[in-house]
């Protein structure tokens, strides 16, 4: 049985990478803050704006130019789980440092405009 998933990065709907790895995401779904009455107690709550974002932690194939990762703009980030299950990130944008290691992995996180579950 497999364990983790699969992630395409496309560019302007071109494939730009296709390989595996493991990630954490968000599909930016509004958070709830409990808001203080004057007395003390909890007057309610209003609610922020989360950023969908995905991190990856994924295997750069031998070769493979990770620069045009670092510099996506307005990309689209697919991840498909082993529970038949879809994450998508559209508009996406870097904003991590894009951490390189000796075992071939990327560790990098973008945030977008817009995410779903399917």
């Amino acid at each position: 049985m497999k364990i983790g998933g699969h992630f395409t990065v496309s560019i302007g709907g071109e494939k730009l990478l296709a390989t595996d790895g493991e990630c954490t995401y968000n599909a930016g779904v509004p958070k709830y803050v409990a808001e203080k009455g004057s007395d003390g107690r909890v007057a309610g709550f209003s609610s922020e704006t989360e950023v969908p974002f995905i991190e990856l932690e994924i295997y750069l194939p031998a070769g493979f130019d990770s620069k045009k990762l670092m510099e996506a703009k307005n990309a689209e980030i697919i991840a498909d789980f082993a529970n038949d299950t879809s994450f998508i990130l559209r508009g996406a944008y870097r904003v991590s440092e894009g951490d390189h290691n000796s075992k071939g992995r990327l560790k990098i996180k973008f945030e977008g405009m817009e995410a779903e579950l399917v």
